[in-house]
């Protein structure tokens, strides 16, 4: 018989959690089995959950007494840094969202500090926008265990922090509007170029609202082995030779085994990185909606290419990129037609998967009568529910 508290614990754990000491969780355990084993020891739930700090002013006290173990934070500081730092050295944190929405520059010795009361143990740091009134000195911090960064900033003085060594470090993620990102950080020898020549153990590295970055050539300083890169285009505000180095920058990326384009309306972009890119195995092109047509440009075939996800781009993208991909072996799109299904069945001799969100009832008519008279599937034809399309995890 199926144990009812199963699908209860799956919703309301958070919540049991957060109200509940760590001797009254180990109680709860001796009630059933399953509660025994999905919750765990108290310390083992801590790592489940998330404190959430957005009121530092009323939590800060409380926190100071609790007997929880948190390892998760989301952070409002809302200018309680330096209490905040205090706080935090009491716990063993692995992970930390950071969202300051006070708009106001933090002193940098405050942030600084912060920083450091959980440097030691940080596994994943999403930062948040960093602004900080400037310091005489560049203040740098050793992160040795962590894994992942994900930094908006503003000025370089915020920025220097993550200078020192972070031996870990394998996925980073940087981001900044265009409006608001710095001059100092757009000089030949700019602080992103140091970052990155300094981390030459990261493999994953995400680019977003960062052309002006490729204003000067970074290639012969930027040498990591990257493995994957996903970046967002729009190079209509900078010269005209930045789009060409940032060209030049993926390109000199000989271990790449994924790219991910994430809004790009470019197609010259597009077209000149799949011609010039020969060792990736996989694309995804996100939400790619060109301006012009990509018929009008030559793709060159790419047999290196096995897997592409075509996330929102349109059925008349995903043909123009198929067809220079002869030996793809699955693909993903939102829409699966009647014309892109007999296309695949027809041409695309190493296809093993396709996986869709929706299909139309002629696509699912023909591929039942091809099942019919072949007696077995050419492919497998996979649906995706609302969360597996998007990737995106079931709370």
């Amino acid at each position: 018989m199926r144990d009812p508290l199963k699908i209860i614990i799956e919703d309301i754990n958070p919540l049991i959690f957060q109200h509940f000491d760590t001797h009254d969780i180990r109680r709860i355990t001796l009630v059933s089995k399953l509660w025994n084993q999905i919750i765990g020891s108290s310390r083992q739930c801590m790592r489940k959950i998330t404190c959430r700090i957005d009121r530092p002013s009323l939590q800060v006290n409380a926190l100071k007494q609790s007997s929880r173990h948190y390892e998760n934070f989301k952070i409002a500081p809302r200018g309680y840094y330096e209490e905040l730092s205090v706080i935090l050295n009491y716990f063993d944190v692995k992970n930390v969202w950071i969202n300051d929405t006070s708009d106001k520059e933090v002193e940098h010795n405050e942030y600084v500090n912060f920083m450091r009361s959980f440097a030691d143990t940080i596994e994943y740091l999403q930062t948040g926008d960093i602004s900080t009134k400037n310091s005489s000195r560049m203040t740098v911090i050793n992160f040795p265990k962590l894994k992942k960064l994900h930094c908006s900033f503003t000025n370089r003085s915020a920025f220097s922090i993550f200078l020192g060594d972070n031996k870990n470090l394998e996925t980073v993620i940087l981001s900044s509007e265009l409006y608001s990102c710095d001059d100092e950080f757009l000089n030949h020898n700019n602080i992103i170029s140091e970052f990155l020549s300094k981390n030459q153990q990261i493999r994953n590295l995400w680019l977003l609202h960062l052309e002006k970055l490729f204003v000067y050539d970074i290639s012969s300083k930027v040498t990591q082995k990257l493995r994957h890169i996903t970046f967002t285009t729009n190079f209509q505000n900078t010269p005209r030779h930045a789009k060409q180095n940032f060209i030049k920058f993926i390109k000199s990326q000989w271990c790449l085994e994924s790219l991910n384009m994430m809004g790009c309306r470019d197609k010259s972009i597009v077209v000149d990185i799949w011609n010039g890119l020969v060792k990736f195995n996989k694309l995804f092109v996100i939400d790619c909606n060109f301006y012009e047509e990509l018929h009008s440009f030559d793709l060159r075939e790419n047999l290196n290419i096995e897997e592409i996800d075509f996330y929102l781009s349109s059925s008349l993208h995903a043909f123009m990129f198929l067809q220079a991909a002869p030996n793809i072996v699955s693909y993903k799109i939102r829409q699966l037609s009647k014309q892109l299904l007999e296309f695949s069945i027809r041409n695309l001799k190493c296809l093993k998967e396709i996986k869709y969100q929706s299909i139309d009832g002629d696509a699912a008519k023909y591929f039942k009568e091809i099942i019919r008279s072949c007696g077995r599937r050419p492919f497998k034809v996979k649906e995706l529910d609302f969360f597996e399309y998007l990737n995106i995890e079931k709370q």
